[in-house]
């Protein structure tokens, strides 16, 4: 069947040549359905080494001198149904070719300029977690085994995982498990690493502190593909400098206090993690897993992250935010005096009239002074104030008893399952019986049963 091989984009060289009817494909050249040698007719040209029509084969090409825009395309037309048409002369070939693709698309590229290796290897995407003394082991452990079970199952070392510290060797964490770190800081270049990874814990409050390591994390932010923070880490972010301005999180016991050190930023304590471009920081200590599955999925699908979480009996999208394993509400005593009276009444009884003019009344102010000097002392409104509160009561009453839903709404104060379903949703992300299915403790197991 005759087919056509045109070399160069400047100028118009044509080789003529007849392919066998049924192509197979030749290991020395991926795609190309040539085995045998095979006559090719060419014509001279300012491009060919070759100068003289003869019997060539497809291994005159490799000397073929090549230039930025020289392109080498072949079409073949083995059936009439498999006929498709040669592509623009000069037209760079964008998708990747492989044996199965050429024989379905028509053409391959016999060039190996700007492809992949004969080998079909790809390099491995470069991940470096950042510890230090006090880290909290499970911000490391957990992310760790999700990239490492995603080369399981992708059959190949898709990534490669580093430790580092300031100084290589063992690291204890706060819980006394020690982690032996590959490498230290000053035995990598910036370029290096693609996917930096910043652990938390306890220890966050003495490492930013620590000029050398603050400068380093600064350094290959700037460089690196990526930048993550687990749990506390964000405190090492923002100390470098890595984060400014942006959104992020942090775990939820820390998130004030995060928003206190460095108030440019804007902390959200509820999602399990936030991405701004090309930083993500998570929520606290396991939510770093499902980051990491984050990460995954993007990097090689939703398939490969699914059987990772599955592996590790995980969801791969948790439902809910992190607010819902947050601590109740726990806020500072206002001072003694009538803002006291109307909190100590609030937590009280949840399910009585709260409402600001009550509250006020029992204070013995005006609404508008009750407002004014309650939301100065207590660091929000009224309302706001006992919808927490009432979310707390209704969150114990589902973990501890068995009543139902309508029950447990009445008995915080939302009045109806509803009101209580809507709030729910908004403060923590899931609903009353949801949240009942995860936090019931054995007891009021038992008991409803």
């Amino acid at each position: 069947t005759s087919s056509n091989v045109t070399v160069g984009s400047s100028a118009a060289t044509v080789l003529s040549f007849h392919a066998v009817a049924q192509p197979t494909f030749s290991r020395r050249c991926r795609g190309c359905p040539i085995r045998k040698p095979t006559p090719i007719s060419i014509s001279s040209g300012p491009n060919l080494a070759i100068r003289s029509a003869r019997r060539a084969t497809f291994a005159d090409l490799d000397r073929v001198p090549a230039t930025d825009n020289d392109v080498v395309t072949r079409s073949f037309n083995s059936t009439p149904r498999r006929y498709r048409p040669l592509p623009v002369s000069g037209e760079r070939l964008r998708k990747p070719f492989s044996p199965v693709m050429a024989e379905d698309e028509g053409y391959v590229s016999l060039t190996p300029r700007h492809a992949r290796p004969h080998n079909g290897r790809v390099p491995a995407h470069r991940i470096a977690f950042v510890i230090f003394p006090d880290f909290q082991s499970l911000d490391l452990t957990g992310p760790f085994e999700v990239f490492a079970g995603a080369n399981q199952r992708l059959g190949r070392a898709a990534y490669e995982l580093w430790t580092v510290a300031t100084t290589a060797g063992p690291v204890r964490s706060n819980s006394g498990l020690t982690i032996a770190a590959d490498r230290s800081i000053i035995d990598i270049e910036p370029g290096d690493v693609d996917t930096l990874i910043v652990a938390g814990g306890s220890g966050v409050l003495l490492a930013k502190d620590d000029e050398q390591l603050m400068a380093w994390i600064a350094t290959v932010s700037k460089r690196c593909k990526r930048v993550v923070s687990v749990c506390t880490g964000t405190f090492l972010l923002a100390a470098a400098g890595v984060v400014v301005d942006e959104r992020v999180t942090t775990h939820w016991a820390y998130a004030d206090r995060l928003g206190r050190d460095y108030p440019a930023l804007t902390v959200d304590p509820d999602p399990i993690f936030i991405r701004n471009d090309k930083v993500w920081t998570s929520a606290g200590v396991t939510a770093g897993i499902d980051l990491a599955l984050a990460i995954v999925e993007e990097d090689h699908g939703a398939d490969i992250a699914q059987v990772a979480a599955r592996w590790l009996v995980m969801f791969l999208r948790r439902p809910g935010g992190q607010s819902q394993f947050a601590a109740s509400v726990w806020a500072e005593p206002a001072v003694p005096g009538p803002i006291r009276v109307a909190q100590d009444h609030i937590h009280t009884d949840p399910s009585a009239d709260l409402s600001v003019p009550r509250l006020a009344e029992r204070a013995a102010m005006s609404e508008r002074h009750f407002l004014r000097i309650f939301s100065k002392q207590m660091g929000c409104t009224p309302s706001d104030y006992v919808e927490r509160v009432r979310v707390d009561a209704a969150r114990r009453l589902l973990e501890e008893s068995s009543d139902g839903v309508e029950v447990v709404a009445r008995s915080a104060g939302f009045g109806t399952a509803e009101t209580m379903r809507r709030v729910f949703v908004r403060r923590i992300g899931v609903s009353p019986s949801d949240y009942r299915r995860r936090f019931a403790t054995a007891t009021s197991d038992r008991t409803s049963a």
